[in-house]
């Protein structure tokens, strides 16, 4: 659904860690703590996705499972869970070869991210592209500071741009673009420049971004440039609230 004050869907974010939701800073994983809401006191994935949804109404949710992406073991009881809710789910569980979109796959998850910070190499995303029958991939460029995370070294070393341009050769045409070092920061989105120059390059591809959001006006940046903005802490923090969305 797109809101109709800031004319794009809000997507609200869920970062999965040991069972529970977290809140996300600056992509310092260690660091990470138990959720705090003004939404909700608890920290039950399920719980949290059913009052973000509330709020944003977009019918899709981003989940982050970070013990996929960082421990290779994804939080498969709580997936399911979450698709009980019956949104979109965009699930980045650290996918790091077919047979992990196969394995999230046959939890019945249908959009998976490949994130750049866990795809080994062109190989991998090709075979992914070629082999992931029945579902939609979504290829995130993983940023920090504007750099490239992957354990590729030419894509540590690319430009972004160049990174696109290559996976989209190879056959990705959906993106999310998320600079990790903004995440939860409450300092302001730093990808609507580089979003606007995938969308030159990509004028027809299906294009996500994110962090740093403080307020409507951060997502009203991005402006027609994206098809949906990544929110958590604003939403938590009540600086972007229903009643604000859903005037029209």
């Amino acid at each position: 659904m797109t809101d109709p004050v800031t004319g794009v869907p809000l997507i609200p974010v869920l970062d999965v860690l040991s069972g529970i939701t977290v809140q996300a800073v600056a992509g310092q994983r260690d660091s990470y703590r138990p959720l705090r809401s003004r939404l909700t006191n608890s920290t039950d994935p399920s719980v949290v996705l059913g009052r973000l949804e509330s709020v944003c109404r977009s019918g899709t949710a981003y989940v982050a499972d970070l013990d996929g992406i960082v421990r290779a073991r994804p939080n498969c009881e709580v997936l399911a869970r979450l698709m009980e809710h019956g949104v979109r789910l965009l699930v980045d569980a650290g996918i790091r070869c077919i047979d992990d979109v196969r394995r999230l796959g046959d939890l019945g998850l249908r959009h998976l991210i490949a994130g750049l910070e866990t795809l080994p190499d062109p190989t991998t995303a090709a075979d992914l592209i070629q082999n992931a029958d029945g579902i939609d991939l979504i290829l995130s460029i993983d940023l920090k500071h504007g750099h490239p995370q992957s354990p590729w070294p030419p894509w540590a070393r690319a430009h972004p741009l160049s990174v696109v341009q290559e996976l989209a050769d190879i056959g990705f045409d959906r993106w999310i673009v998320l600079d990790l070092a903004a995440v939860g920061t409450n300092s302001g989105p730093v990808t609507p420049d580089l979003c606007r120059e995938i969308r030159r390059l990509r004028p027809d591809d299906e294009l996500f971004s994110g962090g740093g959001v403080r307020s409507l006006s951060d997502v009203q940046a991005f402006g027609k440039t994206v098809d949906g903005v990544l929110v958590a802490s604003a939403l938590h923090h009540g600086s972007i609230r229903s009643e604000e969305l859903h005037t029209a």
